[in-house]
């Protein structure tokens, strides 16, 4: 399929396009609002400033796909690969990413706000001065990931591996980090203003100037 027959078909009202190939297809700035791409190949494919609200992108391969300013929030994409895809500037906001691969993406300044990466990989990614507020990255791999002034305030963290991450400048505030892995992560001008530090792992790394203003109760963390 190409997109051209993409189009036409959903011009027409068709929104389930499931297990086709799309790769390398050009579909910037296309308005694709409620589009169900179940299990397709988008590899290598332009969709930056497309609109993509509300679509099911469960299994989807995005690899090397251009998404940047693309509008993907409130999206299902359960298990898609989003491995070296430029996601600069994309909405992600309230989004299902559990599971996702985003090994290697760009995710700079990225608004994630709310959404769930639960058990996702995003070694190495890119999300410097990402907002990835109130977020859940429970058990997410962001081994080696930059984070730098990325904002992590009420993310949910627990279990999540942050080793050798690059967190200078990000804000963990009321974030909660419970049985984190942050071993020989950069920590400079990080602040964890009340997080939930327990059972933490902090070896290998140097605490100085670190604001670690403990949190009064769980209670105030749920707020």
């Amino acid at each position: 399929m190409d997109a051209e027959e993409l189009l036409e078909r959903y011009a027409a009202g068709e929104r389930k396009f499931h297990s086709v190939n799309l790769s390398e297809e050009n579909l910037q700035g296309l308005d694709l609002i409620g589009i169900d791409l179940y299990n397709t190949n988008l590899t290598g494919a332009n969709l930056s400033g497309a609109n993509l609200t509300e679509a099911d992108l469960n299994n989807t391969n995005f690899s090397k796909a251009s998404l940047s300013n693309t509008q993907l929030n409130f999206v299902n994409a359960s298990s898609a690969t989003f491995s070296w895809t430029d996601l600069n500037c994309a909405d992600l906001s309230w989004s299902n990413l559990s599971s996702a691969n985003l090994n290697y993406a760009n995710l700079e300044q990225a608004n994630l706000t709310g959404i769930n990466l639960s058990s996702a990989k995003l070694i190495y990614a890119n999300l410097d001065t990402a907002d990835l507020s109130g977020a859940n990255l429970s058990s997410a791999e962001l081994n080696v990931a930059s984070l730098a002034g990325a904002n992590l305030s009420k993310a949910n963290l627990t279990k999540a591996n942050l080793g050798d991450a690059y967190l200078i400048g990000s804000d963990f505030t009321l974030a909660n980090l419970t049985e984190a892995i942050l071993e020989d992560a950069k920590l400079q001008n990080t602040k964890f203003h009340r997080a939930n530090l327990y059972k933490v792992n902090l070896s290998g790394m140097n605490l100085t100037g670190i604001d670690f203003t403990p949190l009064l109760s769980l209670s105030e963390y749920s707020k």
